[in-house]
């Protein structure tokens, strides 16, 4: 459909080198790649409801699924479907009281990054059915910035500086991936706030700065320990001592000794200005939870018997995955049962 992918770049650990990112062009990848995705429905002469949310879906006399009631700007209206429906609405990262039920407290208050839109349809819509719900306290979490979005995965998983609170003090293990880092800072932290301080010892800590104040997001540089002390609002002396412990620990070879331990492979000194530090907060990407699909990406029921006329695709599908993600394999979910479901409903079709 003319979606256009970047050559392969190295991303921060575990990713690596496996993933394949849409090509921008100016604008990031989701964006452009929505742009593409339009211009092919425009090409076929799809429509596209805009304003226009589900609420509940129809059923015939044979409880086959034969379309949805909605509601958009001016009430009710019904849309009905000879061949069954696809729930494709990503699944609930934005509904704060599902994130509470099914994930708990604290993860209710992951912020954001995704969209907004993203309020769970894919468990109302196909649970008043009888669909079996799985995986529901699932999901990926990565850093954000929640006043500009920016996203500072690269910063806090450099593999040097360290990871502290607002009041300057260590609460997890440096090693930890950025899905880690994020989880344990909504966990560990009431604010939900951790900056990551880092050293002129990182190559890339004057670019990175630069990027994000480029994006109107905040971080704070300053040429000594103690001038960020001040910019980060704590006491210099909590900051000195950090470093002096860190620094000390670090020459005696005692960093995994530390509280919280330090398990970097390469870790350097702090102590080479100017000084950074970037702000973070753990940031929801999405949740894996919903209606369970089987290989025709038909929805079940929770006797495992497929629900006529029922399709999921993407994150509104339950039962592709937990624990944690492949890089780019939501996109491929979405990709994968997308197709299935529309070659299911084509069958149908022919069938009459």
């Amino acid at each position: 459909v003319g979606v256009k992918f970047a050559k392969i770049g190295r991303k921060p650990w575990p990713l690596l080198w496996r993933m394949h990112n849409v090509q921008g062009d100016g604008i990031t990848g989701g964006a452009r790649l929505i742009a593409y995705l339009l211009d092919a429905c425009a090409k076929r002469s799809i429509p596209i409801h805009y304003n226009t949310k589900a609420m509940e879906l129809l059923t015939d006399e044979t409880f086959r699924v034969s379309g949805v009631k909605a509601v958009n700007d001016d009430g009710w209206v019904e849309y009905h479907a000879r061949d069954g429906v696809v729930v494709a609405t990503g699944g609930f990262s934005a509904n704060r009281e599902m994130l509470c039920r099914y994930m708990g407290g604290p993860l209710s208050r992951l912020v954001l990054r995704g969209s907004p839109s993203v309020t769970g349809e894919n468990v109302t819509l196909a649970g008043a059915l009888g669909a079996k719900l799985v995986h529901m306290d699932q999901f990926h979490c990565g850093p954000i910035v929640e006043e500009t979005h920016a996203n500072p995965n690269f910063v806090i998983d450099a593999g040097q500086g360290i990871d502290v609170d607002v009041r300057g003090h260590r609460f997890m293990d440096e090693v930890y991936t950025y899905t880690q880092k994020s989880l344990a800072t909504v966990e560990r932290t009431p604010e939900n706030l951790a900056y990551h301080v880092i050293d002129s010892h990182w190559p890339k800590a004057a670019g990175a700065a630069k990027k994000f104040l480029a994006m109107h997001t905040k971080v704070l540089v300053a040429d000594t320990p103690e001038e960020l002390a001040r910019k980060m609002g704590i006491e210099p002396k909590v900051l000195l001592d950090l470093f002096k412990t860190y620094n000390d620990a670090l020459k005696a070879g005692k960093l995994r000794e530390l509280n919280p331990p330090c398990s970097l492979e390469s870790p350097q000194p702090l102590d080479q200005g100017p000084f950074y530090a970037f702000p973070f907060q753990g940031g929801i990407t999405a949740t894996f939870g919903g209606p369970k699909i089987n290989a025709r990406a038909q929805i079940v029921s929770n006797e495992d018997r497929p629900i006529r006329g029922l399709y999921a695709c993407g994150n509104a599908a339950g039962g592709l995955f937990y624990g944690n993600y492949i890089g780019g394999s939501q996109l491929g979910g979405a990709l994968v049962f997308g197709r299935i479901a529309a070659r299911e409903l084509a069958r149908q079709h022919k069938r009459g």
